[in-house]
């Protein structure tokens, strides 16, 4: 996937920052812990399938 990246593009994602806060909802990617543990979805071999509440 990077080698479809330009300069510009490494450089605008390098300036993201790992969690952003707005009002009540935090945003982040993965869980607040860890970006491999995922927060909504189980994913399996076969795909990825929702978390139950």
């Amino acid at each position: 996937m990077r080698t479809l990246f330009n300069d510009g593009i490494l450089h605008w994602i390098k300036t993201f920052q790992p969690q952003w806060i707005y009002e009540n909802m935090m945003f982040c990617h993965g869980t607040p812990d860890s970006n491999y543990t995922y927060l909504t979805e189980q994913v399996t071999p076969d795909g990825a399938v929702s978390r139950s509440p």
